[in-house]
């Protein structure tokens, strides 16, 4: 297919995408809003701060290199995947040795177990970071979208429903998220399985970790400033605060979000 018609197929599985994710997640948060307390989406928020915050400095460097660098060798998909691994490992580390000081931060200990838990994600996604990029750098939107889709349903439309259903709590939320990031990780590996062995060239290392900084550092001020409104609501208002606040966030952003950021 010539390069255009790929191109604006993308464009169409793109936006695709982004509008069956809103209704899709318009319909999972009004039940998951029946089922759960207000306390425990603002316990999740909490999490969910530093875990966006370590998401956006882990992979989006090593992402743009990939999927703009015109020249693509084997050796650049073994440093990325080798440097997605490490910097996995070292960012769930991180996480997990951080989630006491956020439990004192917001003096809510009931974050610090869960905050823990999902460390796992990071592990998890640094698995799968290669996959996903060489389906964008090729375009390959109808594969991201059933990878997205279908995670979603299963992590926080299935699991985190039938366990908000059995009255897990935050914990119900936790899990949807871990199930999520593991089925998103197995599809775009099966999609696109980098084949490649896990070692760090120092050369091909440098090419694809350091073009993409700076647009990292960006995207992490990018969250601080967004996720400031969070911080200052659960940090003085409380958890429960924080859940009223971030669902009507998120519910007042879904046209912008989904639809305008397609």
């Amino acid at each position: 297919m010539p390069l255009g018609h790929r191109t604006l197929d993308a464009l169409g599985w793109s936006y695709a995408t982004v509008v069956s994710r809103a209704l899709l997640t318009l319909l999972v948060l009004a039940t998951l809003s029946r089922l759960l307390e207000p306390r425990d989406f603002g316990l999740f928020a909490i999490v969910w701060i530093l875990v966006e915050l370590a998401v956006r400095f882990g992979q989006s460097g090593i992402g743009h290199a990939l999927i703009q660098r015109d020249e693509l060798t084997d050796r650049h998909l073994e440093a990325g995947f080798t440097l997605s691994v490490v910097l996995g490992g070292f960012i769930a580390a991180t996480v997990w040795l951080l989630a006491s000081l956020v439990g004192r931060i917001f003096d809510e200990p009931a974050v610090v177990r869960p905050l823990q838990t999902l460390a796992a994600v990071f592990v998890i996604a640094g698995a799968g970071a290669v996959s996903a990029h060489l389906l964008r750098r090729g375009l390959r939107f109808k594969q991201l979208m059933v990878a997205d889709l279908v995670s979603y349903l299963a992590g926080y439309g299935l699991t985190a429903t039938a366990l908000a259903f059995r009255g897990f709590g935050v914990w119900a939320l936790v899990w949807g998220e871990l199930v999520r990031v593991l089925i998103y990780t197995a599809a775009v590996t099966l999609y696109a399985p980098p084949r490649v062995r896990p070692r760090l060239p120092i050369r091909e290392s440098a090419e694809v970790l350091f073009p993409g900084a700076g647009l990292a550092m960006v995207q992490v001020f990018d969250s601080v400033v967004r996720m400031g409104g969070c911080f200052v609501v659960g940090r003085w208002l409380g958890a429960a605060s924080l859940g009223y606040y971030t669902r009507a966030d998120r519910l007042a952003s879904l046209p912008f979000h989904y639809v305008g950021g397609g």
